[in-house]
Parts: C-alpha cells; structure tokens; sequence
C-alpha cells in the first residue's frame, strides 16, 4: 500500500516533466504501520516518519491528440443502442397516442379510456394521468428491440461512411458521399427496424398484448414475412427521408465548424494587432 500511494504522489507532482523526488514529505506514522507492534524509538518517530527518497522515471504519456480517435465498430454499437433504446422507450407514450388516433378503429379504445363505447378518442382525452397505463402498453417491448434497431443503425452509418471515404477522393465526398453511406446503413438498418415496427405498432394499437403474442400471431400465417410487412414502402419513403436528414446534419456542422475557426482567427488577429499597437 505504501509504493501505491508513493507512485500515486509521485504522478501527482510531476507536472514540470523531470523526476519527482519524495525525500522532503514527511507523513504521519500511524497512516502506514498503525498495525504495527514494534513501538517507536523516540517522541519524533511516533509522530512521524521520514520517508526514503524515491526517484522515479517520468513516462511519457501519449499526446492528447492520440486519443482523439474515431470510435470501434462495437463502441458505435453500444452508443447506438443505449441512445436509441432510451430515446424510444421515452418517447413510447406518444407513439402509442399517434397510433391510436391514426388507427381506423380508434373509437374501441373509448371503453378503456372511460368513455361510451363507439365515442370518439381525442388527443385531450389520451393525456390525461389514468390513462398511462394504457399508453405505456408494449414499452418492455420497444425497449428490447430498440437495442439491436440502434446499435445496428448507428454502427453501420459509421461504418459506412468510413469505408466509402477511403475509396472516393477527398474532392468527390460531400453531400453525395454523406446520402450514399446514409442510404446504404437504412437499408442495412431496415432488416431489424421493420419487424420492431410492426411488432410494437401492433401492441400500441391494442392488436397484441404483449411481446411473445405479437411474435406468435404475426409469424403464425406468413412467417417470417409477417415481420416484413410493408417493408418496400417503408424502405422507399425511409431512405430519401433520412438521406437528407443526415445531409443537411454535416453540411450545417460542417458550416458551423468552419465559422468557428473563421472567428477564432479573427479574435487572435485583433489581439496581436492591438498588442503590437501597444508596445508602440
């Protein structure tokens, strides 16, 4: 325990880049040997002891911009999928309202939310506190396949984007670049984002009471393509949507970078102008 704590106070006090030398800091004798039984030779030694000197190599670390690395596939994976598992399961309450006023038969959800069979449900109505049960119905299930949605969503936009930029010019990427590698990780993405689409839209809407019921009926007549249903719409409409998205996203980032720096230029002119007018 003693080299540990001498170690860490030595990196603590080597911030002017030579060795640190411990010989002047004395400490007190019960912080090290309290367990000890050997008694202390004189008034001095049983309130402090003297440390030897310890001299040792000053390592270099690595420059900060070392650091500044872009992330592993699996590190994009774990953002993605705790970003968008918490994002949805969140925002779940408003999706299920969405569902239930676009549904067709939205008036049966009146006797659940207290009101005469066949009347008509409005947004007001939804809000209210008592119905939240309701609302949250099919929540467990969005947050379970939120994760895989997100992780793979996210990885291969990542992915994507990195690898097409190592085989186009530098000149040629932009905006093409930017929708090309947005189109290709939706279309990747679709193949989980569908199924969680239709599994908990259909519980939202009251089809399904939960997670395992929705699996069972929608693979029960089609089977696996009971989980894609609608899939080349969805994917038509998907594609332009977020390629634009993420489009304008890094041209407005890429602007706001470059007036940033533009600013920052002009501060550090006018502050060496104006310390050159003052020194004549």
């Amino acid at each position: 325990m003693r080299y540990v704590f001498l170690l860490c106070l030595t990196l603590a006090t080597r911030s002017n880049g030579t060795s640190a030398t411990l010989s002047k800091f004395h400490f007190p004798l019960a912080s090290f040997s309290s367990s000890s039984s050997t008694p202390p030779s004189s008034p001095t030694a049983s309130a402090f002891v003297k440390l030897p000197s310890v001299s040792l190599p000053i390592s270099s670390l690595p420059p900060a911009s070392a650091y500044n690395r872009p992330l592993h596939f699996w590190e994009n994976m774990i953002c993605g999928a705790v970003s968008r598992s918490v994002s949805q399961t969140i925002m779940h309450p408003a999706n299920t309202m969405k569902t239930i006023l676009q549904s067709r038969t939205s008036s049966s959800h009146a006797a659940s939310i207290g009101l005469a069979e066949g009347s008509k449900v409005t947004l007001r109505q939804l809000m209210k506190f008592k119905n939240l049960k309701l609302l949250t119905r099919g929540a467990g299930a969005q947050f379970c396949l939120s994760v895989p949605h997100g992780a793979v969503n996210f990885a291969t936009l990542e992915y994507t984007r990195r690898l097409l930029s190592k085989h186009v010019a530098a000149k040629y990427a932009g905006p093409g670049l930017d929708f090309l590698s947005s189109g290709i990780a939706t279309f990747i993405c679709s193949t989980v984002s569908t199924p969680q689409m239709m599994i908990t839209d259909n519980i939202m809407a009251g089809t399904y009471s939960n997670l395992f019921t929705a699996v069972k009926g929608l693979s029960g007549s089609k089977g696996i393509g009971g989980f894609y249903t609608g899939w080349l719409p969805g994917i038509t409409g998907k594609i332009p949507s977020y390629g634009m998205t993420w489009v304008f996203f890094q041209q407005l980032k890429e602007f706001q970078v470059s007036q940033n720096r533009e600013r920052s230029h002009n501060r550090e002119w006018s502050h060496n102008h104006a310390h050159t007018h003052s020194k004549n």
